[in-house]
């Protein structure tokens, strides 16, 4: 045995000496004296004493203290070496044991945005650069696209595609240090409420400064809404009926991180008697018609009743009928509201605001209607 043992060290000074890479350097002498030979950590323990010009093969390892192990790190140590894994390297890391999963889920992941939805019968989750497809019937494939060289997928048997997505979405969302610039989410009505149940388990709401959604015939606006903060815009792709347009737009209007959103946009087929005032509580509105058959009349009503608002600052619209539009506010020399257009065929008007110093802007130069609050 020892001289077996010698045999492999000699072998070992001449791969170090020789500059080998040492896992290459390791495939080497398992190629030449078996696998199991010897262990990676015993090779890499005289690989790098032979790297260093200890050449003595009779030493005595054990004199030497035992190197720790990976998880009995100190755990800013450990912060130190995953910093610089990526998202996703720490996703499967953080899966091999309650210490790494304490360590992952307590940094900071530095992520900006997410993208959850379902395609064409799989689910793709957009973490910034990289895109993770959950794909299959009775089991699962798990891959990262984009990524070279290609890789085998990795499959977990007897779970759902949509399931095992969401769960590894929660991850990100339990760590009370995620912030997010962006944050789409694209889910099936039958899957909005597992998504609201990892909403609910948090105990924090989560930091999205953008988000986008759709809604169906549903409740996903409160299903998703009231567990998240520091919103500036929100975007709402809505496919309803004109039944459930009062109902829903009004529910919309009396969600706080709709009021308090810098700006919410809304995409939705909308008819002349859409409830526009439902959102007078709101500091920023903009809509959007999927047919873009907007009558002068109804963007006129919009203008008309939002200038009652105490808390609307900004207020936009797509413009389609331009000349019938500007034809009516200008009321043949007597505009609508006692505006007063800015200069001569300027397209912008300035309304006065009751009891007060200050006036709406009223612009319909460009391709929105803008009205705004000066």
């Amino acid at each position: 045995m020892t001289e077996t043992l010698f045999a492999l060290q000699r072998f070992i000074v001449y791969d170090a000496l020789g500059k080998v890479p040492v896992f290459e350097a390791y495939k080497n002498l398992c190629e030449s004296f078996g696998d199991g030979v010897m262990t990676y950590v015993d090779y890499e323990f005289w690989y790098y004493r032979a790297l260093h010009g200890e050449l003595d093969v009779n030493y005595d390892r054990s004199v030497d203290p035992r190197q720790p192990a990976l998880l009995e790190l100190p755990m800013e140590m450990l912060w130190s070496i995953f910093e610089k894994a990526s998202l996703i390297e720490r996703l499967i890391v953080r899966k091999v044991c309650t210490r790494l999963q304490t360590c992952i889920d307590t940094m900071y992941n530095k992520i900006d945005e997410i993208r959850f939805g379902p395609y064409c019968g799989y689910i793709e989750i957009k973490y910034e650069k990289d895109v993770v497809r959950y794909q299959g019937d009775t089991d699962c494939s798990v891959y990262r696209l984009f990524l070279q060289p290609l890789q085998r997928p990795a499959v977990v048997k007897n779970m759902n595609p949509a399931e095992l997505a969401i769960r590894d979405l929660s991850i990100l969302f339990h760590n009370p240090k995620l912030r997010l610039k962006y944050l789409y989410i694209c889910v099936d009505l039958d899957r909005i409420p597992r998504f609201q149940q990892v909403l609910e388990s948090l105990n924090h709401q989560l930091h999205v400064e953008k988000l986008t959604f759709h809604t169906q015939n549903g409740t996903e606006d409160t299903m998703i809404l009231p567990y998240l903060k520091s919103l500036k815009e929100i975007m709402i792709y809505v496919s309803i009926s004109d039944e459930e347009m009062k109902e829903r737009m009004s529910r919309l209007g009396q969600i706080i991180q709709c009021r308090e959103a810098k700006m919410l946009k809304i995409y939705v087929n909308y008819r002349d008697n859409f409830p526009i005032q439902c959102f007078l509580n709101c500091r920023g509105l903009t809509l959007f018609d999927y047919n873009n058959f907007i009558k002068a009349e109804t963007t006129i009503r919009f203008i008309g009743i939002l200038q009652t608002s105490t808390v609307l600052e900004s207020f936009l619209v797509e413009k389609n009928d331009s000349d019938e539009l500007l034809k009516a506010i200008r009321g043949g020399g007597r505009p609508l509201w006692n505006g007063v257009e800015t200069g001569r065929e300027s397209c912008i008007f300035k309304i006065p605001i009751a009891s007060s110093d200050k006036f709406w802007k009223l612009d319909l130069s460009g391709k929105m209607v803008h009205l705004k609050r000066q």
